[in-house]
């Protein structure tokens, strides 16, 4: 979120300097493409931290079994 929030301020490129660009234009079509991206880029982080670290504590015991199957 601090990345977006840099972007929207002090950037040339990237989501937040997207979304904050079309708001100065009215461009809601773009402000809703950029919090699309913003959502699936933490929908796929989000669920990649979350193998990661399942397959890691797996590794070093802290994950019970029962915890993995989920």
């Amino acid at each position: 979120m601090a990345i977006i929030g840099a972007e929207m301020i002090a950037s040339n490129e990237g989501v937040g300097y997207l979304i904050w660009n079309s708001r100065l234009f009215s461009r809601t079509d773009w402000i809703f493409v950029g919090l699309f991206c913003l959502g699936f880029m933490g929908f796929f982080t989000d669920r990649l931290f979350g193998w990661f670290g399942k397959k890691v504590l797996y590794r070093y015991g802290v994950v019970s079994v029962a915890a993995r199957r989920r």
